[in-house]
């Protein structure tokens, strides 16, 4: 009775007595209350940003009967009709050959639908260039409704925008490596236009029978000598009959008495059983060979017998 009073008259004194009572709860609800803050807010985040899962793009979707366009290696495209769709891959009809390969679904792109039409001078695309034929491209100028590109071989076109695909982040990254190849061949071919014709001997006169280098177009190919005339050679390449050549696309096999230097380019002795000798850079000498690279940028030891070297006019 005494502390109901004491309590009742004493308001301080119920105070005090009930603080100590809190004091273990009052620890353990501060604890808890960051959590309880940090889940609000995380909730009204929510319901002021859009769900991240809605903007993830999903997967187009492939059916059998569909015709699309495929990336069967870097860079290297098929067109063909979808005869089977499994969990990861799908079995096409290659349109320009008639056989059926499997593909990766996830290289795949279908066609028929609705083209893009804004491109930029520079962008990558994958592009028709002939019927059921597709190469990587770059777009290099516009004219009216024709689109000008240059593809993955260095050849120029003129196309549409229905014949451009927009490329998948991974696809166009092998584009980018194939233009960055197409460069450097460009490159190599115009320091070869400049580094100037392959080296004859002043006193060399081809003979009947002997095995030449023959110039046919942009190429240098192995020959042999059928008939020798004074303006006029009958040679034979490649299996093919013999038929009529300027002496002056035609020259001898090395070795030659010549002298091969660093940074020069040379004409490369093909393997057997080949008839195309490759046009090389000759990059440094190493223990009585040379160290050659090609236009793709690949690098290879040779033995000077093999080397036929570009001279400039005035040197040959």
């Amino acid at each position: 009775m005494e502390l109901v009073l004491s309590i009742a008259t004493n308001p301080i004194t119920m105070l005090l007595r009930v603080l100590r009572f809190m004091r273990p709860i009052r620890h353990y609800f501060l604890l808890f209350l960051p959590v309880v803050t940090t889940g609000c807010s995380t909730c009204s985040e929510k319901t002021n940003e859009p769900n991240a899962v809605a903007s993830v793009s999903l997967p187009e979707v492939i059916a059998p009967g569909d015709a699309v366009v495929a990336e069967v290696a870097h860079a290297s495209f098929i067109e063909g009709s979808v005869s089977a769709v499994h969990r990861q891959t799908l079995i096409l009809t290659d349109h320009e050959t008639g056989k059926t390969r499997e593909v990766d679904s996830a290289n795949v792109y279908r066609l028929g639908k609705p083209a893009k039409t804004e491109w930029q001078i520079g962008d990558l695309a994958i592009c028709r260039i002939e019927p059921s034929r597709w190469r990587g491209c770059k777009i290099t100028s516009f004219h009216a409704n024709q689109i000008s590109i240059v593809d993955d071989q260095g050849h120029d076109h003129t196309v549409d925008h229905r014949q451009l695909l927009v490329p998948s982040p991974v696809t166009k990254l092998n584009l980018v490596h194939a233009f960055d190849r197409v460069e450097r061949r460009r490159h190599f071919e115009m320091e070869r236009q400049n580094a100037g014709d392959l080296y004859r001997p002043t006193d060399w006169k081809p003979r009947a029978g002997e095995n030449v280098i023959l110039r046919n177009g942009s190429h240098f190919v192995g020959a042999t000598v059928s008939e020798a005339r004074n303006t006029l050679l009958l040679v034979q390449s490649g299996g093919q009959k013999p038929h009529a050549v300027a002496v002056e696309d035609v020259w001898p096999e090395p070795p030659v008495e010549t002298t091969l230097s660093p940074k020069s380019f040379a004409c490369l002795r093909p393997p057997t059983g080949e008839y195309v000798w490759q046009v090389v850079r000759i990059e440094a000498e190493q223990n009585d060979k040379w160290l050659v690279s090609f236009a793709s940028g690949e690098q290879n030891t040779v033995a000077s017998k093999d080397l036929l070297p570009f001279v400039p006019a005035r040197t040959r």
